[in-house]
């Protein structure tokens, strides 16, 4: 699978601001026009993903988007929020969104993910995560750009990630 070294050559995807460099760097980290808002406030998202972290673990990829939020049993709300993103190199696709006294920090496997299917328009674009058993489906939206993107990022990772986790099933 990538490591951080092959994406951006600077192994600094270990920390929140280091996440939210590699978003902004690759054009997946919000708004443009609103950086400095979604600068500190992307950096609070990526601060609770560094925490989040195992110890030996770096991330591959981390974008910002919205998503539609989670209930405490995990079904989504309507109202959609910011959430970052990151994928570790362990296969783990780490999401949070950080708002005062509160926290939002969840994962799911790769292996847990069925499909990613990119649904985009000229302007608008929606990106759905969905699970085997169908218990974690993830939307995304924001505008066609970005979703692209995004997809492309986590498309690519999964691939990765999918013939390494093969080859190791047929060696093993």
């Amino acid at each position: 699978m990538a490591t951080p070294d092959t994406r951006s050559g600077r192994n600094y995807m270990k920390t929140g601001p280091g996440m939210y460099a590699f978003a902004k760097e690759h054009k997946v980290a919000g708004w443009p026009w609103l950086l400095k808002p979604m600068g500190w406030l992307g950096r609070k998202h990526f601060k609770n993903i560094e925490n989040s972290l195992a110890d030996d673990e770096t991330v591959v990829v981390a974008f910002l988007t919205k998503m539609a939020g989670l209930t405490d049993a995990g079904e989504p709300t309507g109202r959609f929020k910011w959430y970052a993103f990151a994928l570790g190199d362990s296969g783990t696709l780490y999401f949070a969104h950080w708002r005062p006294f509160h926290l939002d920090s969840l994962r799911m496997t790769l292996d847990q993910v069925n499909t990613i299917n990119p649904d985009t328009g000229i302007i608008r674009g929606r990106l759905q995560i969905q699970t085997l058993q169908g218990t974690q489906d993830l939307t995304l939206k924001w505008f066609a750009p970005q979703i692209r993107r995004i997809y492309d990022l986590l498309n690519n990772e999964k691939h990765a990630y999918d013939k390494l986790r093969h080859k190791v099933d047929l060696d093993g």
